[in-house]
Order: C-alpha cells, then structure tokens, then sequence
C-alpha cells in the first residue's frame, strides 16, 4: 500500500471514527431537541390563552427530558398564573435542583413566594438571582419591593438606586422609589420621583396615580383636583383618569350639584358619542312574561362593601323562578367573598380580561334582557360596554351615588329617603326608580355584642369618625371643630385611617381651630370583629360631607352608634341620611344646614339618657328596617325589573316610577318626569 493509498485509508478511518456517535448521546440530543419542540409549541399555546393545553405540552417536554429545567419553568409558571402557588414553588425547586445556576427560576421562585405571603425566602430567591447575574435590573426592583414590604427601608431604597444605575431614566423605579418614600411619609422626596417620571413623560398614567395616592395621605384633595385635570390636558382620552377626576369630584365642598351634574354628563360626550355607531340594534322585544334573563355587572363581588349591601337581595332574588341571574364578575381575582357568592350564583363568569367591547358581545352572545351596573364610576367600571347598549334595558344602581352621564344607561334605582322625587330627577340622565328601600345590608357575622354606653364609664362624650380618610377636608375638621369648641370636654376618635396615612395634617387643621392635639385620638384600619369592637369607646359618629358615609353609617348603627349627618344637595351627600331615616332616627341625627349640626350635637350631649337608651335598642331597631327584609326588597326589585321590560315591549322609553307595597304585592305607578 503507497503512502498515499495508506494516508487516504488513515482519513477515511478518521472520518469515518468522527461520525461515530454514541448511541446514549444521540438520544439524549434527541430527547433535549423534542423536548425543546414540545415547550415552543407549550409557549405558543400560551399566547393563545390555552394554558390548559400548554401545560400539557410542558410535562410531555418534562417527561421526554428528564433533565429539562426548562420545562419544569414553564410548568411553574402556569401554576403561578392561576394561583396555584405551592404547586409553582415545587416546579421552581425542582428546575433549581437540575441547574443550579437558572437565574429565571430563581426569581420566578421569588416572585411566587412574594405571591404567597412569603416575603423573607422571597427576599433569599432574588438575592440569589443576583448573586448569579449582578446586571439584573428586574431582580434589582422586586428585591426592593419584598424589602419594602419587610419594612427594610433603607435596603428597598439602595436596591432600586441600584437598578436605576442600570438602567437610568426607568419610569417603575422611580415609581417604585416615590411610593417608598410616601410609606416613610417622605412625601416631598415621594412627589419629586413622581415629577421626574412626568418631565420624562408628561402623560404618565403610573406617576399621575402614584401623585393621587401621596396627595390623598397627605389629606391635599385640592392637589388631587389638580393632578386629574393636569393628566386629562395630557391624555384626554384617558377613561381612568376622567372616572377618577369624577370619584374626586363627589367629594369636592367646592363643586355644585349643577356642575358635577355636567362634568357626568361631558364624560358621555367625549367617550359615549363616538361609540353611537357601534351601538347593538335589538330586535322587538317577545313576551312581556317571559322568563327574564338579568346580568349583574360589578367587580366588588368579593370582601368589599358593596358585598355588604347586596348579597342578601342577590340570595333572595336567585330563587326567583322568572328571573335567571348572569354574573359578569369584572375583577381579576377572587376571595372567600367571591366563593361564598358563587354558591348561590352559578352563572359566574369573570370578565376582567375582555376589552369593553369583548364584554359587551359576550352579553349579547348571553342574550341578556336586563343589564344591570354596581361600578359607576369607580375603577374597574364597564360604562363603556353599557354605551355600546348590549342589552334592550340598561340599569345602574348601589356602586356609586351618582348618574353615570350615559344616555345609554335608562334607570337608576334610588328610594325615596335616599333621592326625595323630584328634588334629585334632574340631576340623572337615568330615569330613576324608587323602591321601599334602595338595598339590603348584611351586618358582620362575627359583630361583637352591643357595650354599654361609654357615658355610663366617663363624664364626657366621645364623639367618633370611620369613614375613608378622604372624606374628611379641611372644611369637614372646621365643622367637627365647631362642634368640639361647643362641648368642651368631647373628644374626637378618627378611626379606620390608612395605616400609610401621615396624620399630622389632621392635627394641624383641628388645631388651626382651636381644638388641641390631646383631645384626638387616631386609630388605623384594623380587622373587621376589632374594627367594629372599637366602637364601644365612642357615643356619636360626626359624618363626612360632602360624600356622606353609608356602609360605615350601618356598620355604627349596628353597634348602636348612631350618626350625626349633615345632608346635602347631591346624592353622595344623602347617603346617611336615608339609613338613618329608614331605622328610625332621623329626627335627632340628620342636619339641615352647618348651625343645625351643631346644635344637635349640643342636643345629644345634653341628653345623654337619650343616647344610653338609644344605644342598646338600635341594633333592634335596624334588625326591623328593611335593611334585613331581602325577601321583601327582591319582591319589590322583581316587581320594578318587570314594570322596566313591560316598558321595553311596549315599544315605549325608559320613563321613572315608584313601586309600593300594597295588600295585593308590589305595584309600580308612574312619575311625573321634572324637567331638565
């Protein structure tokens, strides 16, 4: 054999020795290659919203590679997505245990153990993660979020410093940095990051909200007037933030019932009139007798106050064999509230993550008849949906004390405590419909015992203030001043406050008035059996104005605390005052003008015998109210819900009634409609 001959030989035996592959590293390439096959095709999957279907491809990616980290990731990720933290966390593990060095597992670890209320392995996870990759800018900022929450300030801070380091201008960290300045009450160091995220971008929607938050611990609601009309110039089309400039407004002593009146009314010009187009045409309606198919549109089905009013009604009204109740819950996540509903409400369906216009086909799809809002105008609200009109009747009621400005939306369901006809008529677009009473009310199952009165211990009276924070303006304090510098040895206890919330403020603007720091006491929200335990130190509720309050007023009741009100000339402000007339005890605790509140507190704290007496029989006597009568309110509500659809199929316009009991049931008559 030639050398030639022998060095071809020697080549072909190499080549031939190079192509050789061992048959366990071939499989195992072939394992790893349909494995990664199998996540892509999970991952695609999951941009469809088939998460059922991805999970599956991810354990079949799992069970052809037994050592795919990545796979065991994904899996995890689903899990977390749907709440099923312990089941993530195991995933995360196992993912770690195979590689070591994952940094995505180790935070996604770290994300879910924030998720589950575990913050302190939270804290080790994103450690860890940059312990591996130092440049990691998100590890950075969720590492500063899980300090915060520990209370480690001074760490939170250093860590989102560090992220903006890396990237220099990002709008989160500057979020995330204000607001743990605002948690240290370092409200000016908290309002200059929130002006450096508008100098980068003047339409931020992130430091318009965080600026709201800070302005209303501070109790500065002229600044937030100021920061929702700045963020409308900059983005005018913004639905949030005009809902939130309209939430602002109800509370604002300033603003007239005219002029709130049309602020409502200019939403529907700048966001329903575009979609006059887009507007579902209903055929004629059938029988007026048919079986009605109701939708119920809120997202504060769950441990929310609106719960509170209207679970009793929807338990009664369920069983209502003409009515078939649908509903459409608009919040992404659900609580012990929420299960408890579903119960008795099995047409559930959660909604949040539809466009306005998704949802309104979805109603259409559902061939509701009645559709009924609970939002108004507070977050999370559908109006937009109700615009496009996807039901034949339209309906809003209890969410928010206001019309919601849509010509669109046909009724709005008052009383006559609540909204006297005709008084409040021109004041809604609605036509509004008055029943016996507005709504139940479901008293805490956990209520403490009603005390003794606090008067029988001590000498002076206590008088007592539970509403939101935001309640209470500089013109609320001067007035609950007033009523201190008459009684001189009163004290105040302002009780549920954010735990966030800088007091100080309070205090300074009691004692602008006269009133001394040592006659106030501050108490921060609490759970709900201590919540309502509280008010066993304290005699009279002085209310807020003008957003009066409502679940606070029948939560106090409850516990034999009554509520001095001063009633005013928009529907937020008669909230208190219509509870208080439907138990009873008006006469005494429902205010006209500033002078008359005054003088009933003079009143009460001369007669206090009146008020030890009161106090151990109103639970009673809200026990009698229609507040606990859901039956009878279902009655009337199903009564006013046929008279809506007779209307309908009559081919006739929305028009406003009243239903009355009568020995016969409930009956609906006619309102002469006032004018506009």
């Amino acid at each position: 054999m030639t050398l030639l001959k022998r060095l071809r030989a020697f080549l072909s035996k190499k080549e031939s020795h190079s192509s050789f592959v061992d048959p366990v590293s071939s499989q195992r390439e072939k394992e790893m290659q349909l494995a990664i096959g199998l996540i892509e095709e999970g991952n695609a999957l999951e941009e469809q919203g088939k998460s059922d279907l991805a999970l599956q491809k991810y354990r079949q990616a799992s069970s052809t590679d037994s050592q795919s980290a990545r796979a065991h990731l994904n899996i995890g990720n689903i899990h977390t997505s749907v709440g099923r933290f312990n089941d993530a966390l195991r995933e995360y593990r196992t993912a770690i245990s195979k590689q070591a060095d994952y940094v995505g597992a180790h935070f996604n670890l770290g994300r879910t153990y924030m998720l589950a209320a575990q913050p302190e392995a939270a804290q080790t996870a994103f450690q860890t993660a940059l312990a591996l990759d130092p440049s990691f800018v998100h590890a950075y900022i969720a590492l500063g979020n899980v300090q915060a929450e520990l209370g480690k300030t001074e760490a939170s801070v250093a860590s989102y410093e560090k992220a903006l380091t890396l990237t220099p201008g990002n709008p989160e960290i500057y979020r995330n940095l204000a607001l743990t300045y605002s948690e240290q009450r370092a409200h000016a160091k908290a309002i200059e990051k929130f002006e450096c995220i508008l100098e980068m971008d003047p339409a931020s929607e992130l430091a318009h909200q965080g600026l709201i938050t800070v302005y209303q611990r501070m109790g500065a609601l002229d600044k937030v007037l100021e920061v929702c009309r700045h963020a409308l110039q900059q983005s005018p089309d913004s639905v949030p933030v005009y809902t939130q400039l309209l939430f602002q407004l109800s509370h604002d002593v300033h603003t007239s019932p005219q002029d709130l009146f049309a602020q409502h009314k200019e939403f529907a010009t700048k966001f329903e009139l575009p979609l006059h187009s887009a507007r579902y045409q209903h055929e004629p309606a059938g029988s007026a007798d048919k079986q009605l198919r109701v939708g119920i549109v809120s997202a504060d089905l769950r441990g929310h106050a609106v719960t509170s009013f209207i679970e009793p009604l929807l338990s009664a009204l369920a069983v209502v064999p003409d009515v078939e109740l649908h509903i459409f819950y608009n919040f992404p996540e659900e609580d012990e509230a929420s299960a408890r509903l579903r119960t008795f409400l099995p047409l559930w369906k959660n909604v949040a993550a539809l466009t306005d216009e998704q949802f309104a086909q979805v109603v259409v799809d559902d061939e509701i008849d009645i559709l009924i809002d609970l939002s108004g105008h507070t977050q999370w609200h559908r109006l937009l949906s109700f615009a496009r009109r996807p039901a034949p009747v339209q309906v809003s009621w209890l969410g928010y004390p206001g019309t919601t400005g849509l010509q669109e939306m046909d009724y709005f369901i008052a009383d006559h405590h609540f909204l006297p006809y005709p008084e409040f008529d021109a004041c809604f677009t609605e036509k509004l419909v008055r029943l016996p009473i507005t709504t139940t009310f479901l008293p805490f199952e956990a209520a403490p015992d009603v005390s003794p009165s606090p008067l029988l211990q001590r000498a002076y009276l206590t008088f007592g203030s539970f509403n939101r924070a935001n309640k209470i303006s500089r013109e609320v304090v001067a007035l609950w001043a007033q009523v201190l510098r008459e009684i001189p040895d009163a004290r105040m206890k302002l009780a549920g406050l954010p735990g966030l919330m800088d007091y100080q403020f309070l205090i300074n603007w009691f004692q602008e008035e006269g009133i001394s720091a040592d006659r106030l006491d501050f108490y921060t929200r609490t759970y709900m059996e201590d919540y309502l335990a509280s008010h066993k130190e304290v005699d009279v509720c002085l209310d807020t104005f003008p957003y009066t309050g409502g679940t606070t007023t029948n939560h106090a009741m409850w516990m034999g605390v009554p509520t001095l009100t001063l009633t005013g000339k928009t529907a937020p402000g008669r909230q208190s005052a219509a509870n208080l007339l439907h138990v009873g005890i008006a006469e005494h605790f429902v205010a006209d003008s500033e002078q008359d509140f005054v003088a009933k507190a003079v009143w009460l704290n001369e007669n206090r015998s009146y008020l030890t007496e009161l106090r151990m029989q109103l639970r009673a006597r809200f026990a009698q109210s229609g507040f606990l009568q859901p039956e009878q309110v279902a009655h009337a509500l199903y009564a006013a819900l046929r008279q809506m659809w007779g209307v309908r199929c009559q081919g006739e316009p929305a028009r406003p009634f009243e239903v009355l009991r009568q020995e016969e049931g409930y009956v609906c008559l006619p309102l002469e409609e006032s004018s506009t």
